[in-house]
């Protein structure tokens, strides 16, 4: 290592962020960067990170179960049974509103399921062909939670994705 330890981004004292600078850490280590960035770049880091893993590594899981909610639209209008990915949203919600209390930010739902049948059908299809071509960040935009504080996010992660295995997808974002 060419600089000294004192030199290095430190995070702030009693953050959480340990998780997100061993990561930066790593990365420019690996790549021989300068370690350019700060706790106050977090943030954004952050959302970067979600995007990199999104990107690569949500692409075998999400192909296969927007492909079964696609099938699932277009299969016949009177099927009791609704996509998987939509299924999964109506449940996640329902767990938000009945654990609202547990939260200390606001939270936006995904937008999808205000959409109109149509506006979800096509939504589900933007984001199957986005798989095929593995652009898959703003194809994913309508199905996702937004959160002001992480730590909301990791609790909802933990019991709707841990716990209940719903496929759902979310980020935080402190301007929220």
């Amino acid at each position: 290592m060419t600089e000294n330890s004192t030199n290095l981004p430190q995070q702030l004292v009693g953050s959480v962020d340990c998780g997100v600078f061993m990561l930066m850490y790593a990365l420019h280590l690996v790549l021989d960067a300068p370690f350019d960035f700060t706790a106050c770049d977090l943030p954004l880091i952050r959302r970067w990170w979600c995007f990199i893993l999104l990107e690569n590594f949500a692409v075998e899981r999400t192909k296969a179960f927007t492909k079964g909610a696609l099938e699932s639209v277009n299969e016949t209008q009177s099927s009791e049974e609704e996509p998987l990915i939509k299924r999964d949203l109506h449940t996640a919600v329902k767990w938000l509103h009945q654990h609202r209390q547990l939260f200390r930010g606001a939270v936006s739902e995904p937008h999808f399921l205000e959409m109109e049948e149509e506006d979800q059908s096509r939504a589900l299809q933007d984001i199957i062909d986005a798989v095929e071509t593995e652009d898959l960040i703003l194809a994913k935009e309508p199905f996702i939670f937004i959160f002001q504080f992480r730590d909301d996010m990791e609790l909802f992660t933990q019991k709707c994705r841990d716990k209940m295995k719903l496929k759902v997808n979310c980020i935080f974002n402190e301007s929220v």
